[in-house]
């Protein structure tokens, strides 16, 4: 799941607030229990914040995390994995 930042990032791009559910399906993630640990990891890298939406927590994308998917489209070639090899 190389680009599953940035999938759910452009899934959030239009400004609505999703639960994990929906951003599980809009991605095409399977597990949403898995979705909900990862999205907490994006909101401590401040790329998406949750709030209530009743009694669901729902996300939605932060200013950093629009400059993140700028980032994201404008360097479509960028190779993560090498990015990831270099850090461990």
């Amino acid at each position: 799941m190389r680009h599953l930042k940035k999938d759910v990032l452009q899934l959030l791009a239009d400004g609505q607030c999703r639960d994990v559910r929906s951003i599980a399906q809009g991605v095409r993630y399977a597990e949403p229990r898995s979705m909900s640990s990862y999205l907490r990891r994006l909101e401590r890298q401040r790329l998406i914040q949750s709030s209530y939406l009743g009694r669901a927590v729902a996300f939605r994308i932060t200013a950093k995390g629009i400059a993140r998917l700028r980032f994201f489209l404008a360097h479509p070639s960028y190779d993560f994995m090498q990015r990831m090899m270099r850090s461990h």
